[in-house]
């Protein structure tokens, strides 16, 4: 889905450049210093409108900091900024293949009986997870949104299958 809107950019709130892989020590350089400056402890005895500066200040960081952090909230935003939304779950099972290969790992994760095949089909799903993230990256960097934007998909529901696979592992080690 496609939309005009535009949120607050959270990279140029630290002064970072719009990338999927970014420098993490700079921004939680950045985040820090501004922290210290805008805190709303600093402004105890200031009158109203700078105390509400100084909060308005402090949630916009700390909202920032936290879409930055996010591997899925980050290339979420990324795609935000550039007026590509996904609306959910929904949207993201409308891709064929991300069914067809959630429907095939489903299959394997149902049919493990050994901590060892859910520990291979973990570790194949984070190999792909990178693969995503350095193809969302990399579409994303090249201006090629709707690309991106399927990357980000495969991303979101890997990640939902590896939550499931954690969840077979501790059954099966129970």
């Amino acid at each position: 889905m496609i939309d005009n809107q535009i949120k607050i950019d959270c990279f140029s709130v630290f002064g970072l450049k719009r990338s999927y892989f970014f420098d993490a020590e700079a921004l939680n350089t950045s985040y820090i210093n501004q922290q210290s400056e805008s805190h709303p402890d600093r402004f105890y005895n200031a009158d109203d409108k700078s105390k509400a500066e100084s909060l308005k200040k402090t949630a916009e960081l700390n909202h920032a900091y936290s879409v930055l952090k996010s591997d899925e909230m980050r290339a979420r935003h990324l795609l935000e900024l550039e007026g590509i939304y996904i609306s959910g779950e929904a949207e993201i099972l409308q891709a064929p293949e991300i069914l067809e290969e959630a429907f095939e790992l489903r299959e394997k994760l149902a049919s493990a009986d050994s901590v060892e095949e859910i520990r291979a089909l973990k570790n194949n799903s984070v190999e792909d997870m990178k693969i995503y993230a350095e193809g969302f990256n990399r579409n994303y960097q090249n201006k090629e949104f709707e690309e991106a934007s399927f990357m980000y998909k495969k991303m979101v529901y890997k990640k939902k299958l590896i939550k499931e696979i954690n969840l077979k592992y501790r059954e099966l080690e129970e």
